[in-house]
């Protein structure tokens, strides 16, 4: 059990997050700061110094864990389609370049209508400085959404490689600032949201979703709210919900092992968008009064 610092209501752990968001209506961001000064707070009580992420998810007790952490959870030096280890290719004329935003430059000229099998692209290469790490993120994000584009860290020693023009080269200084350089558009290839990798920030709103509503109700939202275009989350399958499920231990909208706590528990919360209220009470039923007439 974990208990609340807010109203000292204790809830299983695995509930406590939803309990954070429909109770106190706190932000992604504050429950994540708020969970860190819990974590900091329990670590103090026995005497021990304390190492506090940047980013606010997890606090250590030596430096060596710290840099294990950071190591692996926001790498900052590169971040794209593909590390660059030899010379970028075009897969389209086979003209080879000394970097990838040369290959940027020369897709922007020679094939801005072809890139994308007949989708005209803005190969545009962006070079923007960031105050620190939240505003790189909110950009990054807008920018995939709007490019249709995702990216993830991968290397190749040997070979060929055929470049996709897609990539983004950021760098995080001393004085928390990023620098990002990078283009988002295709080339090779169609442009389709569906094949698109799974950002960390959907897998999140999707967790966060998991905790309150069923699958069904979850993939019937995402075709509503968003277009087949527009973002990744309009094909979600109750296998990818699946996979979150059993990664994150969930059980979709429970938030006690007892059913009518639970029940009851998400009747306080008053959440008018929960679909399962309608089918916790069964509906009285009309009486129907029949007369019968002897004759």
């Amino acid at each position: 059990m974990e208990r609340c610092p807010k109203c000292s209501v204790e809830t299983q752990k695995k509930h406590f997050t939803a309990h954070l968001r429909n109770v106190h209506h706190l932000s992604p961001e504050e429950i994540k700061l708020l969970r860190a000064q819990m974590k900091q707070a329990e670590a103090e009580k026995g005497g021990k110094i304390t190492f506090v992420c940047e980013e606010y998810d997890s606090v250590f007790t030596t430096k060596r864990g710290l840099k294990i952490h950071k190591d692996s959870k926001h790498p900052s030096d590169v971040e794209g389609e593909v590390e660059e280890v030899v010379q970028p290719t075009c897969c389209l004329c086979d003209s080879s370049f000394t970097a990838q935003k040369e290959l940027a430059e020369h897709c922007k000229q020679a094939h801005f209508d072809d890139g994308a099998e007949g989708t005209p692209q803005d190969y545009t290469v962006h070079d923007v400085t960031f105050s620190n790490s939240e505003e790189y993120k909110d950009w990054l994000k807008k920018m995939c959404d709007l490019y249709i584009t995702s990216f993830s860290c991968r290397t190749s020693k040997t070979g060929k490689l055929f470049y996709m023009r897609a990539f983004l080269n950021v760098r995080e200084n001393d004085d928390g600032s990023v620098h990002a350089v990078g283009s988002f558009r295709h080339i090779g290839h169609k442009v389709e949201q569906a094949l698109l990798k799974w950002r960390q920030d959907q897998l999140e709103y999707l967790k966060c979703l998991l905790e309150d509503f069923s699958v069904d109700y979850i993939i019937q939202k995402m075709r509503k709210d968003y277009k087949m275009e527009q973002s990744k989350l309009y094909f979600v399958t109750k296998r990818d919900l699946g996979n979150i499920i059993t990664t994150s231990g969930l059980t979709p909208g429970l938030r006690h092992k007892r059913y009518l706590t639970s029940v009851s528990m998400r009747v306080a919360e008053q959440n008018t968008d929960d679909p399962l209220l309608a089918n916790a009470f069964p509906p009285k039923r009309k009486r129907t009064r029949i007369g019968l007439v002897c004759t």
